[in-house]
């Protein structure tokens, strides 16, 4: 289920980068609100011998509008980009490739960890996420004899 869910949120990436080609090559944009549909930020994801870690873009984001946490093997990164409507409103958008309004990914995370120990830091609009490895305490493989 995570591997479709995960699958999912790509698909809804990739068509939210193909509107904004279209956007781009056939009309500009004709309303006046820039468009707050939900975005996903770019995300890296490290193994080392001790740790994951994980980095994601959120430029122009706030600390405070960051929600971040484990849920089984799920890191979620959660929030919302503000833009200034006042000053919006005052303007002719020629044209929008930033992102705002709600952002939201999950990162799957392929080994056992404890979300207990994992820190985060925010600096220069990158999240930064250390989570500890633990072993896994599931058997790799065992052969079972058939009776």
């Amino acid at each position: 289920m995570n591997k479709a869910f995960e699958s999912l949120m790509e698909l809804t990436r990739l068509q939210s980068e193909i509107n904004k080609l279209f956007e781009q090559l056939f009309g500009g944009y004709e309303r006046s609100d820039v468009s707050e549909q939900i975005w996903y930020p770019n995300v890296d994801l490290v193994e080392t011998n001790m740790e994951l870690q994980v980095c994601v873009e959120l430029p122009g984001v706030s600390q405070n509008e960051i929600k971040l946490f484990i849920e089984g093997n799920l890191l979620v990164i959660q929030g919302v980009k503000k833009k200034d409507k006042e000053k919006v409103k005052k303007m002719k958008i020629l044209q929008i490739e930033r992102e705002y309004g709600p952002f939201y990914r999950a990162v799957l995370l392929h080994t056992a960890v404890n979300p207990m120990k994992a820190t985060a830091t925010f600096n220069t609009g990158i999240l930064r996420v250390k989570i500890p490895k633990i072993e896994d305490k599931r058997a790799k493989r065992v052969e079972i004899v058939i009776e």
